[in-house]
């Protein structure tokens, strides 16, 4: 081999590594055509990384005299001709193995380039790829060998179909042909360069004339018959235009392979979807891209990754901005997080085919420019499309309604956006005008055929892979990018005021709990329009309200939700705004439920003034005695049970008198002062230890006489246990008033009104009945747990928690309630250590959700309870005493776990005497 032939090799080896397949290319022939022996093989074989196995194969042959010719033999041989065209560029003369110019070359690689090499990971992708493009031979369809990759613009289409190349082309005996298919003129010049250069076919015909393109097209894919062949069709705009050059007609066709942001194809294909990256893999991506190596910076990468949304185009973008900045000097990566914050669009706009990326040519806004300018162009639904997409832009990206953005009504449509100012026509030919396109919208064809045109408009959208819609969920969901970057674009061309106030008024109009979050989003973006937050002022306490009393209302994340409500709402409004007002009761009430009681009366301390000084004009007597009642019950619950008796019994009186002795609310304020009665010692007390103390603070008060008081409790359940299938509130009391009798020590009266709830709550079909009756089987429960009945316990706990967890969710305070007490008997029953490791998990959700929760005591008394019962009266005894404490600094020293927790620390002190000597009681 001359130094001419080694210089050849070494310029191109690179081109050479990626185009040869280690198969029997580098294995088998070597050594049958005499070039290497053995040792040479084994060698090569010592080396794992294939890449690296091939690199060595070019080395030896290199060492070897005079075995050039046999290098291109042996590759030739083993159906490397791609690698083969790369070496006889060194000598035109160089015999080419025998092709003539109507005999396809074995191993044809047409215009495929590399994939990037910083790109890693989606190996899970490229495996299903490859699945679906082998499968689809046995099927039946118009290409019986078709497969797509389709997603967002800038996701990794094509790096993927290019790595699938890599990693696949043996398969299809490295003939792979790349076709250009943005457009006709792109695909007509692929397919020509093909025939001319690669498989000297003429254009013209015998007579001299030009042939058609269609006989071109046939001639192509005639060379191809019987061979194993993989055409790639990169990034179809739409399947009219690509049709024309898919082997349709061919008998023996090739395997295809298109990538497009389309989804709407005229035939069948196998689709594979392509979303953003994985987490991990978008990490490596960014380490890989900047040469970390210290995973010290994993945070921070990680932080990196999150803000672009695993998005593999920002993700370039990012990468090659980064590193230019660090060949001026120091930059980090938190720099360019700063820097995002305040310059997003320079940086999401950022040229990064400069970089290492040369591959990506368009930014992340070109992408997303070119995609809305061809979802426009379409004159059937384009303007309705992209009015859609501009409102999602600011919605939660997931679990959109389908059904809210096809049915908006006129109201919230473009015809009462017209009756403002310039109206939504002037709006979209504004917002479009960025563009170049005209937009000739006319009101009568706004208006006609609305949720027709909405449903093609987000057919259109999903088209483009713009969202993507979950047909059996019937939602839709959004990348947080594109809502990133039609938003900046929208402001650019001030439309963000005109879209913000169609969102809301369609919103409002529609609010539910699979709204509310997009509600919420949708308010926060207008901390700069006064008139919206003020148009729309009323909506924030309906939306906490609905939250109280949806089903799966998500108790912790409710509160959250108020706080932010109220940071937008406050801004603009006064505190004593009526629905400011409102909307802090709501906090308070969710801050309540979640046992942040503090906060709770706080809250409802606040605005009571407000409530009392608008009484009649703003707020009914109602309302007003509700709040009244809320702070009662909160002093209760932080100890101070004397003046929360005497705030109740008057609120109890005013409420005879306004609603009547029967109503829901009268009851739920007799079944508070019955509870505060209990506690304060006024009946025959479970928690006699405390009695004489507290008889003497409740003194000044005139007491209902105990035996009157357990009749009206009695009276309220038979007058009204005929509401109880019908009305969750009176459902509500009927729970409450058997758990009154529970404490009581009553079992019977217990046992008969919690199996009345149950039986009767369990046929109703309103779902917040059964969530209320299923509180009642959980007291039945605790019934057979007091008569050690542990295993009937366990399984009236397990169908608690069943209907909880399918009803509530898993994290909801009732599921995790009756998980707790359901674990609590599997350990009475002989399962203590999988009973103490499901208890921990749980108290480990109630402290990172609901800190504060009652039912969070509750679960660190099982836990103990299950200690004991294992014998570790250790770990038992330090957990009482702890727990113990935190109760009288939460509830003060009377409350009915406390009474529960004295009992076991007594428990204690019988079986081990020893212990409690070293405890400080």
């Amino acid at each position: 081999m001359n130094e001419g032939e080694k210089k050849h090799i070494m310029t191109n080896l690179s081109e050479l590594v990626d185009n040869t397949a280690w198969r029997v290319s580098c294995k088998t022939v070597p050594i049958e055509k005499g070039v290497f022996g053995n040792e040479d093989l084994a060698e090569l074989e010592c080396i794992p990384n294939e890449r690296k196995r091939i690199y060595k194969f070019y080395e030896i042959f290199m060492k070897k005299e005079n075995s050039y010719q046999h290098l291109i033999a042996t590759l030739e041989a083993g159906c490397q001709s791609g690698a083969v065209v790369i070496l006889n560029k060194f000598d035109a003369n160089l015999p080419v193995g025998g092709t003539s110019s109507r005999k396809v070359p074995i191993g044809v690689r047409f215009d495929v380039q590399q994939p990037v090499r910083l790109f890693t990971g989606r190996l899970k992708e490229l495996a299903e790829l490859h699945e679906k493009l082998q499968e689809s031979k046995s099927k039946a369809t118009v290409i019986s060998q078709m497969a797509s990759i389709v997603g967002l613009g800038g996701i990794g289409k094509t790096e993927l179909a290019r790595m699938y190349i890599q990693k696949y082309g043996e398969y299809y005996d490295n003939n792979v042909i790349w076709i250009s298919a943005e457009t006709e003129e792109t695909l007509r010049e692929s397919f020509q360069r093909l025939a001319i250069d690669y498989l000297k076919i003429s254009l013209s015909s015998v007579d001299g004339k030009e042939k058609y393109m269609k006989t071109v097209i046939e001639e192509v894919y005639t060379l191809f018959n019987g061979k194993q062949c993989l055409f790639v069709f990169d990034n179809a705009e739409t399947n009219m235009v690509i049709q024309n050059f898919l082997p349709l007609q061919v008998v023996d066709s090739p395997y295809v392979l298109i990538t497009s942001r389309d989804k709407d194809w005229s035939f069948d294909v196998e689709m594979l979807e392509l979303h953003e990256m994985d987490e991990l893999e978008a990490i490596a991506l960014v380490m890989n891209g900047l040469q970390i190596q210290n995973e010290g910076h994993a945070d921070i990468v990680a932080e990196l990754v999150k803000t672009l949304q695993c998005y593999p185009l920002a993700l370039s973008q990012a990468i090659s901005y980064i590193k230019q900045k660090q060949k001026l000097g120091n930059y980090a990566i938190i720099q360019y997080l700063n820097e995002y914050k305040s310059h997003s669009v320079k940086l999401l706009n950022y040229d990064a085919h400069s970089g290492p990326l040369k591959t990506y040519t368009k930014t992340t806004f070109t992408t997303w420019k070119l995609t809305t300018e061809c979802i426009f162009a379409n004159e059937e639904c384009g303007n309705e499309a992209i009015g859609i997409l501009n409102m999602m832009s600011y919605f939660e990206p997931d679990k959109i309604p389908t059904k809210l953005i096809i049915e908006q009504t006129e109201k919230s449509s473009v015809k009462s956006a017209t009756k403002q100012q310039s109206g939504i026509l002037s709006q979209l030919q504004k917002f479009f005008s960025f563009l170049n396109i005209g937009a000739n919208v006319t009101i009568d064809s706004a208006i006609s055929s609305l949720t027709e045109r909405n449903e093609k408009a987000l057919q259109l959208l999903f088209k483009h892979s713009m969202i993507n819609i979950q047909t059996t969920e019937e939602t839709i969901s959004i990348h947080r990018l594109v809502q990133e970057v039609t938003r900046i674009e929208l402001r650019k061309q001030k439309l963000e005021e005109a879209t913000l106030e169609n969102a809301l008024r369609l919103l409002s109009e529609n609010i539910h709990l699979k709204t509310i979050s997009h509600f919420c989003s949708v308010y926060k973006y207008c901390d700069a329009y006064k008139k919206l937050v003020v148009d729309f002022k009323y909506v924030p306490s309906r939306v906490m309200e609905l939250a109280d009393d949806s089903k799966k209302s998500s108790c912790y994340s409710e509160v959250g939700v108020g706080y932010e409500l109220k940071e937008t709402l406050q801004k603009h409004v006064s505190s004593e705004d009526e629905d400011v007002a409102r909307l802090e009761f709501w906090i308070g009430n969710a801050n309540y439920r979640v046992g942040n009681v503090e906060i709770a009366a706080k809250c409802f301390k606040q605005i009571l003034p407000t409530y009392i000084k608008n009484k009649g004009d703003m707020f009914s007597e109602t309302e007003i005695l509700n709040i009244q009642c809320f702070l009662a019950v909160c002093l209760k619950e932080l100890g101070n049970k004397s003046e929360s008796l005497k705030e109740l019994l008057q609120i109890y009186e005013s409420a005879k008198t306004l609603h009547g002795v029967n109503d829901w609310w009268t009851t739920q304020v007799l079944v508070d002062i019955a509870e505060c009665l209990q506690i304060l010692g006024h009946f025959t007390n479970p928690f006699s230890e405390t009695t004489e103390n507290i008889q003497v603070s409740i003194q000044e008060f005139i007491l209902p006489d105990p035996q009157a008081t357990i009749s009206l409790l009695k009276a309220a359940y038979e007058n009204n246990r005929h509401l109880i299938s019908t009305d969750f509130k009176h459902a509500r009391n009927l729970f409450r008033i058997a758990i009154f009798f529970l404490d009581m020590g009553d079992n019977d009266t217990t046992s008969l009104i919690a199996t009345d709830g149950y039986e009767l709550g369990r046929e109703s079909n309103d779902i917040m009945v059964q969530i209320e009756s299923v509180k009642c089987l959980n007291v039945l429960g605790v019934l057979k747990k007091n008569a050690r009945k542990f295993e009937e316990a366990l399984e009236i706990f397990r169908e608690a928690h069943a209907f909880a967890s399918k009803t509530l969710g898993d994290n909801h305070p009732d599921t995790l309630l009756y998980k707790a007490n359901m674990l609590e008997m599997l350990g009475s029953v002989g399962g203590g250590e999988t009973a103490l490791s499901g208890l921990r998990e749980v108290l480990e959700t109630f402290v990172t959700n609901y800190p504060n929760h009652p039912c969070r005591f509750w679960t660190e008394l099982s836990i103990g309870i299950i200690l004991f019962n294992m014998k570790r009266h250790d770990e038992s005894l330090v957990l009482f005493v702890d727990l113990r404490q935190r109760l009288h600094e939460r509830f003060g020293h009377i409350h009915r776990l406390m009474s529960q927790v004295n009992c076991w620390i007594r428990k204690l002190q019988t079986v081990e005497p020893e212990i409690i000597l070293n405890i400080n009681l």
